[in-house]
């Protein structure tokens, strides 16, 4: 079996894990609380404590580290999208101001009102012509 190095060294865990094995490690091998585990025992329990709560600190760091990257870049994305939004709102307000969208706005309402006149006058409802207004408004904006 391969050496067992630990890049950070972190006594608390670390004995915490080290309790823990030798705890499992006497239930196994049946030996008594007031016994000594065998020394070969002992020396592979401390590697691999020190090993794994080096790997645990590592892991956490690296979990963590992954989040906050994620809130990092969530953020710029969210101010991107503000900036857009904040852009198409003055877009908008151009539009708005501008006297031939008024105009295109008034015809298209003449327009509207003529097809639902025409519709009536060839024997639907005001309602079912409605209906027929709104579902070729729907289909004109996709």
């Amino acid at each position: 079996m391969p050496p067992v190095t630990s890049k950070f060294n972190v006594p608390v865990l670390t004995n915490k894990i080290k309790v823990g094995l030798e705890k499992k490690m006497r239930q196994r091998l049946g030996i008594q609380d007031n016994q000594p585990l065998p020394q070969d025992v002992v020396s592979f329990i401390d590697k691999t404590s020190q090993s794994v709560a080096s790997n645990a600190v590592e892991l956490g760091v690296t979990r963590d580290s992954e989040v906050l990257a994620r809130e990092a870049s969530r953020t710029a994305i969210f101010e991107g999208f503000k900036e857009k939004v904040g852009t198409a709102l003055e877009g908008m307000d151009i539009i708005a101001l501008s006297p031939e969208v008024k105009q295109i706005l008034n015809r298209r309402a003449e327009l509207l009102w003529a097809k639902r006149k025409a519709l009536e006058g060839a024997g639907f409802s005001i309602e079912e012509a409605m209906k027929i207004l709104l579902a070729d408004i729907k289909c004109s904006n996709q």
